[in-house]
């Protein structure tokens, strides 16, 4: 392990099954090739070091956006376990007999916990997808938005502090990575629908709480969800076409990608991205 004053890394003998994916959560590791050592290469991945109390423990950094990820990849998981169980509670509610009231109970359970699980999806599913947008901001990014009355300017904080989502992700598709097909791609109507939900259920009005409920049990909250991985995904695979952008700019993009194209962040460019779980594809 090295250290200066600000960072401690791991550093390791670079080998190919080194890049083999052991957890969506870690981040990619860096590829440190030596000025001074002819054929050498190391990999360099960052260590966290947290003070508990009176003892400290590190770990290896993790990507915030896969973390995100992973926890709505669960909820994703039982909802489709789920999914089934409530297609048939309509017809077992139809079966008159005594215990009707005390089935009613246990299906309320089975629903709340679908929704639950909903709920869960969506909400991490978006800040994944909120993360990455502003982790895709180039750290020297300046903006300028033209409206009718004034040019306005913004650095990468002030995008991220006051910029709407909705603006932030064409700024992203359009003035950063230059990818406006994007918008023709099936998942993004996905995406908007994504944003919408998750709009209503952070922002919940009384006369729109039991309708939000039966959207989300109506609609394919999973194809909905998994847009967010997707739009990660076509950014991450895509970024290399852009020679403007900087391997430094990209170093904490995420590892969710289609697992035929997996590749690692170094000076050329390449991104070795997430893995999606065969289930989910």
């Amino acid at each position: 392990m090295e250290s200066n004053n600000e960072k401690i890394a791991l550093i390791s003998e670079f080998k190919e099954e080194s890049l083999e994916l052991l957890d969506i959560r870690f981040l990619p590791p860096k590829i440190l090739v030596p000025r001074d050592l002819d054929n050498y290469k190391f990999l360099s991945r960052d260590v966290e070091e947290v003070n508990i109390k009176d003892s400290k423990i590190q770990f290896l950094t993790p990507s915030m956006v896969a973390m995100q990820v992973n926890i709505a990849n669960e909820s994703i998981r039982n909802i489709k376990k789920l999914k089934d169980r409530i297609k048939i509670i309509p017809s077992e509610q139809k079966k008159e007999d005594r215990d009707h009231g005390e089935k009613i109970i246990g299906h309320t359970l089975e629903v709340y916990e679908f929704i639950e699980q909903a709920q869960k999806s969506i909400i991490f599913s978006f800040t994944a997808l909120e993360t990455f947008i502003n982790l895709s901001i180039p750290k020297d990014f300046v903006w300028e938005k033209i409206t009718t009355r004034k040019k306005e300017i913004y650095n990468k904080e002030q995008i991220e502090r006051y910029i709407s989502w909705k603006e932030k992700i064409n700024l992203v598709v359009n003035d950063i990575y230059k990818m406006p097909e994007i918008k023709q791609t099936k998942f993004w109507s996905s995406l908007m629908e994504l944003l919408e939900i998750r709009n209503r259920l952070i922002h919940i009005k009384s006369s729109d709480d039991t309708e939000v409920l039966s959207d989300i049990l109506n609609k394919d909250i999973i194809r909905i969800c998994f847009s967010c991985q997707e739009y990660i995904n076509y950014i991450s695979e895509n970024v290399t076409e852009n020679e403007h952008i900087k391997t430094l700019d990209i170093e904490k993009f995420p590892i969710i990608s289609d697992s035929r194209k997996v590749r690692l962040i170094q000076k050329a460019g390449d991104v070795r991205p997430v893995y999606i779980p065969e289930d989910f594809r």
